[in-house]
């Protein structure tokens, strides 16, 4: 068995009240499955919530003491000024959140992110200890005109020349990488395994080359890969047999507790 990451993205399916109604009735179902997940000498796996930013406070107050992690699903590009409703890492961080995610294509598509921006949000949560999750993905005419590998460089080239010379001085930050091709996401529809173990085989290898002459000093960051789209209990079985993916970002799913708890085990 391999440790693997479970992200709850709850997007703005729910109000505050409705957030904090959903966590309050299945608090104990959540801790439950977190402490359930631990595999003999293999570590720890991991369930993350990904609440909208309103509910983050209370929600991380709700779940302080168990193993249940907390990300927020924005922050900004920009460190600090004049932003008005906008996030800064630093405020991620210390609000408590442990993970981020970041260049979901439903961001990029309604607030125009650039891929150099989604490259600076990722510096900056590792600069500030917050474990980024970017996503990346094509679209279903990139995807049928088999562009879907140029599409996936040009959303990582910058992030890996934003990175490729920073010194990151710790190793306790694991980056993930959340590949969500963007006609899976609330479809149903699924990319087979065959495609999907070819793109997560080439992301891996991409990462490889990018960091093998790293700088003297400097840690090299062991990103690790999720799968994001549609996903549920029902295919979780099967893309748990891709070899490289090491875990899921979860959306509609996560929403219905059983189905939640059912593709984590």
């Amino acid at each position: 068995m391999k440790k693997m990451l479970f992200v709850a993205n709850w997007k703005m399916y729910m109000s505050f009240g409705e957030t904090i109604k959903f966590a309050t009735r299945h608090f104990d179902d959540f801790v439950s499955l977190a402490s359930g997940m631990i595999p003999p000498a293999e570590g720890e796996n991991t369930i993350v919530l990904c609440p909208s930013s309103m509910a983050l406070y209370p929600i991380i107050k709700m779940f302080n003491e168990t193993k249940i992690k907390i990300g927020a699903q924005r922050c900004s590009p920009h460190i600090y000024g004049a932003f008005t409703g906008q996030d800064p890492a630093r405020s991620v961080n210390e609000i408590g959140c442990s993970h981020c995610i970041i260049g979901h294509s439903e961001a990029r598509r309604e607030f125009r992110l650039s891929e150099e921006q989604v490259a600076q949000k990722f510096v900056h949560l590792l600069d500030y200890d917050v474990t980024p999750i970017v996503c990346i993905g094509e679209t279903k005419e990139e995807f049928d005109s088999q562009k879907t590998l140029s599409a996936l460089e040009r959303q990582l080239s910058p992030i890996f020349e934003a990175i490729k010379t920073k010194t990151i001085v710790h190793d306790y930050i694991t980056p993930y990488i959340a590949y969500e091709p963007i006609w899976s996401i609330g479809t149903g529809e699924v990319a087979g395994n065959q495609h999907l173990d070819m793109v997560f085989c080439w992301i891996a290898e991409k990462i490889s080359k990018n960091f093998e002459n790293r700088p003297a000093g400097g840690a090299v960051p062991q990103i690790k890969l999720l799968y994001g789209g549609s996903v549920t209990a029902k295919n979780s079985k099967t893309l748990k047999k891709i070899d490289k993916i090491s875990g899921f970002l979860v959306g509609g799913a996560s929403l219905d507790f059983q189905e939640f708890e059912k593709i984590v085990k």
